[in-house]
């Protein structure tokens, strides 16, 4: 107990725990007012969610009442009309409500258009804007949204409580708060090394694995106020600043293949939270075992990074990798949010848990060593064995002088090291962009091959149907009348 008093008092002193809750203020405020930019944007965004609905229901309406009008209509046609008027209004109201910032009544107005929509196709009407599989979604949604009393709000650009802190956990709580984590807490021990403290730690009366326990407890407490931090202040943010209601029953859309469900707010991020401490508890142990041996904090979190890259990459490549057993798979923890929950994703938190206990037991286990990857040196060689003065020259003794400064500057050589993985980390990231969006055009090809199969090509047959009849019409037109003209003129020579 008192060596976790004495990691937490170094910790506070340190000023980590303020330097993280001012982080996440900053963050927080930063996106809000982001968001805020594009409120002016709201009402065109939400106009153009049913643009293309309108539209079409505009066009089928106008085609209907042109046969009203011709008295053409059969018994279906009629109630045919009757919905599609019915859907007209309803988006109609909906447009009104969105002018008039009731956002509140834009759901019911969603709710009188599908059930218009519904009973449409059942009298034999025919909607193409809106996919059966995108319909079924938006009816779902739209269900939630009524039976929790929701107020409608763009998820893109959020302004209620609950989105507004779930797109705060989206941005903080990724693959780049938890660098922050270990860059922030990672390097406790090695400071260690680097302020020559342990060694002392060492040779007290204290045992190697107490040591690395206190040290990870106290991480696991930056972890704890960086999570709680984001979710006070976002929640306080978003309460003073936003006029909705404190409602976290917002849905959230999860997809496995071609199957999906909405989840609520409160689900997603209690899932996100889980599984994100998972992995960052994981990182935790990974740089607590590569500090053991690496002297100092920038080699100790390079090589860390590369640890976690290369675990990465090659949980991707290989299909047999990507099991709840394999301790990388958790760091694809926003993949796994986007589908489906099921009873096996607790085992994801459950097994790097596991695999990080038996890191920090290797720790305490294996000796020391010291390995110096771009640390700064104490003793340096002197260039060209002490003959430093080659030139009478002051430009080129200057010259010198300067590059052998530029070329012992470790700074310089991390830089050097950090701008190359992140060239070559890019190179990854952006031929793994290309291939998806290579897939997602070829899905979109299908697609369009798909609905012209669907609803082009009957029309484009029952046109050529029908000019054949004319052509066919027209020929025996012609037929007769050329025979009328023969008889005419055989009946006038006669």
């Amino acid at each position: 107990m008192n060596l976790l008093r004495f990691e937490w008092l170094k910790i506070w002193r340190q000023k980590k725990l303020l330097l993280t809750v001012l982080i996440v203020l900053l963050s927080v405020i930063a996106i809000y007012f982001t968001m805020d930019l594009t409120i002016k944007n709201k009402k065109e965004l939400a106009i153009e969610q049913m643009e293309s609905i309108t539209n079409h229901a505009d066009l089928l309406f106008s085609e209907l009442y042109e046969l009203e009008k011709l008295n053409e209509l059969s018994d279906v046609q009629t109630e045919q009309l009757k919905n599609i008027n019915a859907m007209a209004t309803a988006l109609f109201n909906r447009s009104s409500s969105i002018y008039n910032e009731e956002w509140g009544k834009i759901p019911k107005h969603e709710q009188e258009l599908f059930v218009h929509l519904r009973t449409f196709e059942k009298v034999g009407g025919t909607f193409s804007k809106i996919e059966p599989h995108e319909k079924e979604k938006m009816i779902q949604k739209n269900n939630w949204m009524i039976n929790n009393n929701l107020a409608y709000d763009d998820e893109l650009h959020p302004t209620s409580p609950a989105l507004l802190v779930k797109k705060n956990s989206d941005l903080l709580l990724s693959i780049g708060g938890l660098f922050f984590l270990l860059l922030l807490f990672g390097n406790t021990i090695t400071n260690e090394k680097e302020q020559r403290t342990w060694l002392t730690l060492q040779s007290q009366p204290i045992s190697l694995w107490k040591i690395i326990y206190s040290k990870y407890i106290i991480n696991l407490i930056g972890l704890i106020s960086f999570i709680v931090s984001l979710y006070v202040i976002s929640i306080l943010v978003s309460l003073v600043l936003s006029d909705y209601s404190f409602n976290f029953q917002y849905p959230q859309l999860v997809m496995s293949g071609e199957n999906f469900a909405f989840i609520s707010t409160t689900t997603y991020l209690l899932r996100l939270i889980i599984l994100f401490s998972g992995a960052v508890l994981f990182s935790f142990s990974i740089i607590f075992f590569v500090s053991k041996s690496v002297y100092n904090s920038f080699g100790s979190i390079v090589v860390t990074g590369l640890v976690i890259l290369i675990g990465i990459l090659f949980t991707n490549n290989f299909t047999i990798l990507q099991t709840f057993v394999n301790p990388f798979q958790a760091f694809q923890f926003q993949e796994i949010l986007a589908q489906i929950p099921k009873r096996t994703d607790i085992l994801y938190p459950i097994f790097t848990i596991i695999w990080s206990v038996i890191i920090l037991v290797l720790t305490a286990l294996l000796p020391n060593k010291e390995f110096r990857f771009l640390a700064k040196k104490e003793n340096f060689i002197p260039f060209n064995h002490g003959k430093t003065k080659i030139s009478n020259s002051l430009t080129w003794i200057m010259t010198c002088f300067e590059w052998r400064k530029a070329k012992r500057n470790v700074l310089l050589k991390q830089l050097f090291f950090i701008l190359g993985l992140l060239v070559i980390t890019g190179y990854f990231i952006l031929e793994k962009q290309s291939n998806l969006r290579q897939e997602a055009y070829i899905e979109d090809l299908q697609l369009a091959v798909e609905m012209i199969k669907e609803n082009n090509l009957p029309m484009l047959y029952d046109s050529l149907e029908v000019i054949l009849e004319l052509k066919q019409e027209a020929e025996t037109e012609t037929e007769t009348e050329t025979e009328t003209e023969t008889e005419t003129e055989t009946e006038t020579e006669t």
